[in-house]
């Protein structure tokens, strides 16, 4: 066996023992052992599949949405179901499509639920499906070579990166809870499986999909244009436009219009709930600020200095986004689409534990980009464990800073995002030496 091979066989096997490591000391507690310290993703899988069902967390304020813009169209959907009721539906009209699709089978009001969690099994499966084909043809044209050649050692590369997927935190409440999240997470990661294969056009489709219940992931639309993916710039844009055009002509022009007013807000005033994992949480978490640790239907009041850091900060990090990796090698490829990704999500004002479930598409590719390090090969690799980690595992234990000095502990999530899309900058001139997109 020649050394290249032995060295490749040693990091699968190290990879391997190093998942299964972490998925036993974090996921593996039972729930009266872990309470208090984190909450195991796996037992959220566990609950949706023996016990509780999916949840409602989505579907309830989308089928009340829908149903008043059916039967009160006179009264504004946003000034009325937002403003004045105080119902947080935040997503755009286009999201409701998928209740009109529904009206248009046939499927009877009293069995909406039920179809969202069909389909939402449906969109978890084609999550896993898609991660999977990330490592795989990640394996295949990012490693370096001589390492994850054999069939045995991809193999088990997929293994990890499935595993990875059932105790990864952000994808696997956004399942348990009934969040529309899910579908997104999933549309983003067929995307990037889609571009590694070359399938630029399908990947921006995917991507548009996605743009129909979150709008801000259309700013990937100025990322395809500055970086010339015409194919993918084409079918991100006709889909978003098809999808806008179907839900102006089914609901009218003025909820549209409506819609902007609540994106204002929400950019002014955020959230301050300590699932919020943005800078905008964070700072409304600092002591003396506002409340952080129970839910409130209510938002929290406007601070202009807040909102001046959330808007420089997303300046900033998606203008680096857009400016720094097109001067390195590596420009257009997979890292690149993945760092605007990650950018997109951690700029947001709003960002909830589960909507870091696109960061899944990152590890994988981190991981095998790993093998073409030349050295500090096991530091990296450290810091990637500890990048999923953080972003991947609900420290309930950090609650008891709260409040406190040390309040920012309970934005964990956020800090292990931005490890994550420093990994990514890092590591994305290695993806320049590696092959083309697989056929």
């Amino acid at each position: 066996m020649s050394a290249a091979s032995q060295s490749s066989g040693r990091f699968a096997w190290g990879l391997a023992t190093l998942v299964l490591v972490v998925l036993l000391a974090l996921n593996l507690l039972p729930d009266r052992v872990a309470h208090g310290v984190i909450e195991p993703a796996l037992w959220k899988v566990h609950a949706a599949i023996t016990r509780l069902g999916q949840g409602t967390d989505s579907w309830k304020c989308m089928i009340t949405a829908y149903d008043h813009i059916q039967a009160s169209a006179a009264q504004p959907l946003y000034q009325t179901i937002f403003f004045d009721q105080e119902t947080k539906f935040q997503y755009p009209p286009t999201a409701l499509l998928v209740l009109a699709a529904f009206d248009a089978a046939g499927v009877a009001p009293g069995d909406r639920l039920g179809v969202f969690f069909a389909v939402s099994w449906l969109w978890f499966g084609l999550a896993f499906w898609a991660l999977a084909r990330i490592a795989a043809v990640a394996a295949d044209r990012l490693a370096a070579p001589g390492y994850l050649a054999g069939s045995g050692e991809r193999a088990l590369l997929v293994s990890a990166a499935l595993i990875a997927g059932v105790v990864y935190y952000p994808l696997t409440q956004s399942f348990r809870n009934g969040q529309i999240q899910l579908w997104i997470t999933a549309a983003a990661l067929l995307a990037v499986a889609g571009w590694l294969r070359g399938q630029e056009g399908r990947a921006g489709m995917w991507l548009g999909l996605a743009s129909l219940a979150k709008p801000h992931i259309g700013l990937l639309l100025i990322w395809g244009l500055a970086r010339r993916k015409w194919r993918f710039s084409a079918g991100l844009a006709s889909v978003v436009a098809a999808g806008l055009l179907a839900s102006i002509a089914r609901f009218g022009l003025t909820p549209h219009l409506g819609y902007l007013d609540v994106i204002r807000f929400l950019a002014r005033h955020g959230e301050s709930y300590w699932s919020n994992q943005s800078l905008a949480g964070l700072l409304y978490r600092w002591p003396g600020v506002g409340k952080n640790m129970a839910w409130a239907d209510s938002f929290p009041s406007y601070s202009p200095a807040i909102h001046g850091a959330s808007l420089a900060f997303a300046a900033g990090l998606l203008g680096l986004a857009l400016v720094l990796p097109a001067r390195r090698p590596g420009a257009g490829g997979a890292i690149d689409l993945t760092i605007m990704m990650t950018s997109v999500t951690l700029a947001a004002p709003i960002a909830w534990r589960h909507h870091y479930g696109m960061m899944l598409a990152a590890f994988p590719l981190l991981v095998v980009l790993a093998t073409r390090l030349e050295r500090r090969r096991g530091p990296h690799l450290a810091l990637i464990v500890v990048a999923f980690v953080a972003t991947g595992t609900f420290f309930r234990g950090t609650e008891v800073f709260a409040g406190t000095s040390l309040s920012a502990l309970t934005s964990l999530t956020f800090f292990g995002g931005l490890l994550v899309l420093a990994l990514l900058h890092a590591m994305q001139p290695l993806e320049a030496t590696a092959p083309g997109p697989a056929p």
